[in-house]
């Protein structure tokens, strides 16, 4: 939970947290809220997955069901650059 540390509890910084511990798997929107701790209200009143996915932070991979699932952009610079600080911390 490096970028809480330094960014603050923000939902948004709470998901690339996530996202930055489990980069090799992708999740539907339930368990990102679930493992993120934050509240469905929450997620999806602050729009938490359309602002990372239009900063392309985050991409949808596939459907599986009724459900899409999300994953870390790691061909992204700023991805790669918390990636990289999130290792050395």
């Amino acid at each position: 939970k490096m970028l809480e540390t330094i960014f603050g509890k923000s939902p948004i910084v709470k998901v690339l947290d996530f996202f930055l511990q489990h980069a090799d798997y992708d999740y539907p929107k339930n368990e990102i809220m679930k493992y993120s701790d934050i509240s469905r209200g929450t997620f999806y009143s602050e729009d938490v997955l359309g602002v990372l996915t239009t900063l392309n932070l985050i991409t949808k991979t596939r459907d599986v069901g009724n459900s899409a699932l999300y994953k870390l952009n790691m061909e992204n610079p700023i991805v790669k650059k918390l990636d990289q600080l999130d290792h050395e911390s």
